[in-house]
């Protein structure tokens, strides 16, 4: 089907016409070989922007509940960057609104695919962005770095603008880490 639009740009109206075509959902990750639970790596350093984890050795590494930077043990380092990894479940497919806050610079990638950048070093900041997701599990990466002082990184989701239909965010693994 096509649709004519109409817009108005520097006082001109123009006019286009665009195809709609339908939304194709992606699949998703069964949870079979899935346990709670999200991986962590941690490094050392003091970053004014994200490193590259590429060119890092983790000092540390294992599995925590939550996205809380204060689970994982940081033994008394006041800068550091913790890399999160695992599967978000999604309980309906569609559009959702994800916001992520951190205090210090942060990146979201759903699988593979660069969602939120709250890069750098700053005072806490939430930003937001609407994605479609499948139905189940999605694979994600959080990146986190922290320069001293507070600590802080949230995630949140919605399916609707208000929060009023939040997303219970359940955090899920591969069973052999």
């Amino acid at each position: 089907e096509k649709v004519d639009v109409n817009f108005s740009s520097e006082s001109k109206t123009k006019q286009t016409q665009l195809e709609l075509r339908a939304v194709e959902v992606e699949s998703s990750i069964s949870a079979a070989d899935k346990t709670t639970g999200i991986q962590y790596q941690l490094y050392d350093g003091r970053f004014p922007y994200l490193p590259d984890y590429s060119e890092l050795k983790p000092v540390k590494q294992g599995v925590v509940n939550s996205l809380d930077p204060t689970l994982v043990d940081v033994a008394g380092k006041r800068s550091y960057s913790i890399v999160y990894t695992g599967y978000i479940e999604f309980p309906e497919a569609g559009l959702v609104r994800l916001g992520m806050g951190s205090d210090d610079g942060s990146k979201l990638y759903l699988k593979d695919q660069l969602v939120i950048d709250n890069d750098f070093a700053h005072g806490f900041q939430m930003l937001t962005r609407w994605v479609r997701v499948p139905r189940g599990l999605v694979p994600f990466r959080i990146e986190y770095m922290e320069v001293g002082g507070d600590r802080g990184l949230t995630l949140g989701a919605a399916y609707d603008i208000e929060g009023k239909k939040p997303v219970p965010l359940k955090f899920y693994t591969d069973s052999s880490n």
